[in-house]
């Protein structure tokens, strides 16, 4: 019986996207309490996607760097991952980042959520977890492809962990489901928006 000679493939990312998980070196504690001094500073904030809960105002980076240097670790963090990413992804270009964008979010247990949204054009939408009670409300990624095979679209499932950066593609629509009224902690987190050279 004659064995089948092998078949090699020659695979090209098509318009290829990520999910990106990692740990900056800061403390989250120090993060959050940055996060809710802002919200004292501003208890208004703004509402774009959130249901309930406190957003703060946009803040383009490097403003308030020196008056918050554990945040700023954090989006120094996501700016090198970001850049790192962009490498990986198109290593013929010379891409950098050429602009940031950022917001804090606080969500309180049974009340809060974000509806499902993007961040538009930009190339990188990253999260990162200040606080998170162990029953929070999970990130929902949707797939930018509404049609055809299971493989190619549908919704991932992310549950948030104190600490941890997320970072997908800003066009993909994403959505917070509500923390468990039964938690004892506020939801605390950071987005921030890249935009790179093409």
């Amino acid at each position: 019986m004659s064995q089948e000679p092998p078949i090699h493939l020659d695979i090209s990312p098509l318009w290829p996207a990520f999910l990106v998980k990692f740990v900056p070196p800061v403390d989250p504690e120090a993060v959050a309490n940055e996060i809710k001094n802002l919200q004292l500073a501003d208890p208004t904030g703004r509402l774009k996607s959130n249901y309930g809960g406190w957003q703060s105002k946009l803040v383009k980076a490097p403003k308030f760097e020196k008056t918050l240097p554990a945040l700023s670790v954090v989006r120094q963090t996501c700016a090198r991952a970001v850049s790192e990413l962009c490498k990986h992804q198109y290593p013929y270009k010379k891409g950098g980042i050429t602009r940031c964008e950022w917001w804090a979010n606080i969500n309180k247990p049974g009340e809060d959520y974000n509806v499902g949204h993007h961040h538009g054009e930009v190339y990188a939408a990253c999260v990162y977890y200040a606080q998170v009670p162990e029953q929070a409300g999970k990130l929902i990624i949707e797939s930018p492809v509404s049609h055809g095979h299971e493989a190619w679209h549908g919704a991932q499932v992310v549950r948030p962990e104190t600490g941890q950066v997320l970072i997908f593609p800003g066009s993909y629509r994403h959505m917070v489901l509500p923390t468990d009224s039964s938690a004892c902690e506020e939801r605390i987190s950071v987005a921030f928006n890249f935009d790179i050279n093409e």
